[in-house]
C-alpha cells in the first residue's frame, strides 16, 4: 500500500494545480494558510491521497480542508 500525503490544491473549473504535497496535515495547512489564495482565483484546498511523485493515484482521494470557500 502506498503512504498517504497531503497536498494543497487550486481548482478552477476543469484545471487543478497543485501547489505541494506534505507528508503530514499539519505541514499541508501551515503552507496553505501561509499562501492564501482569493476564491476569485479558484477553490484552495487540501486533500490526502496515495501519490506516485506529486501525481495522486487511484480512488483514494479524500479532501481534508477548504480554505477559502
Amino acid at each position: 500500500m502506498k503512504k498517504i500525503k497531503y497536498a494543497v490544491a487550486v481548482v478552477k473549473g476543469e484545471s487543478e494545480l497543485i501547489l505541494g504535497v506534505f507528508a503530514s496535515e499539519k505541514d499541508a495547512d501551515d503552507f496553505a494558510k501561509q499562501n492564501r489564495i482569493p476564491l476569485d482565483a479558484g477553490l484552495h484546498y487540501c486533500f490526502a491521497s496515495a501519490f506516485r511523485g506529486k501525481e495522486p493515484i487511484g480512488n483514494t482521494i479524500r479532501i481534508r480542508s477548504y480554505y477559502n470557500a
